[in-house]
């Protein structure tokens, strides 16, 4: 599977991977992280395997033998490897299909230095049937729905850090609310930033990318 690699020279130990949305774009792509990322020395996998939701299901899109899925290859190929590579722990990052599956991540391994994801698709009933690739993965509504973040993080294995945010304009809004509120009747408690607009999406990972790296980089630096 092809990845992008960013690793600054003098880098402390551990890293990011950035899980990237339908749209692609990845750190290096926005100068609003590229350059945080340079002057804090974070080292960053980006996976770019072609539209994917990174789910456990069997999807065409991902370009993978088909005995294993995005799901699986992000947990039992890619993670053991960065964690290697980086001689570290790892934090999660990503938009849209690729937030939802870093919030799922951060939740599956206790102690997770931090997860930070901007309009995380965490309720895919949301869009089932509106013609999306979705449509290929479930045969209804309910089956979307229960395969969605919402019904699949753990209190007990909560991220250390853990940052949401997200348009209100945005379609996957709804459900991302409906995440923290959810979370902090459990007792995790999450930063958000839900009141923010911007002309696009890039435009908006570009504006948080300062205060992301920021929470990554310190999240990483106290862990290590």
């Amino acid at each position: 599977m092809p990845v992008r690699l960013y690793e600054p020279s003098q880098a402390p130990a551990g890293g990011v991977v950035w899980l990237a949305d339908f749209d692609g774009l990845t750190p290096e792509l926005l100068p609003g992280w590229a350059e945080p990322l340079s002057r804090r020395g974070v080292r960053v996998v980006c996976p770019t395997p072609g539209p994917t939701w990174w789910l456990d299901r069997p999807d065409p899109a991902f370009h993978e033998e088909k005995s294993r899925t995005a799901w699986r290859w992000l947990r039992e190929a890619l993670a053991p490897w960065a964690a290697e590579r980086f001689e570290g722990p790892l934090a999660w990052a990503g938009a849209g299909a690729g937030g939802q599956a870093a919030i799922r991540a951060g939740f599956k391994k206790s102690g997770t230095p931090a997860v930070w994801a901007y309009a995380p698709a965490v309720a895919l009933d949301a869009v089932f049937g509106r013609g999306s690739t979705l449509d290929r993965l479930f045969d209804n509504e309910e089956q979307a729905r229960v395969a969605g973040v919402l019904t699949d993080v753990n209190p007990l294995a909560r991220p250390r850090r853990l940052h949401l945010a997200g348009d209100p304009g945005e379609v996957w809004f709804p459900g991302a609310e409906l995440l923290v509120e959810k979370l902090r009747s459990g007792g995790v408690p999450v930063d958000t930033d839900f009141e923010t607009r911007h002309a696009s999406r890039e435009a908006a990972l570009n504006a948080a990318g300062a205060g992301a790296v920021r929470l990554l980089a310190d999240a990483l630096t106290f862990a290590a």
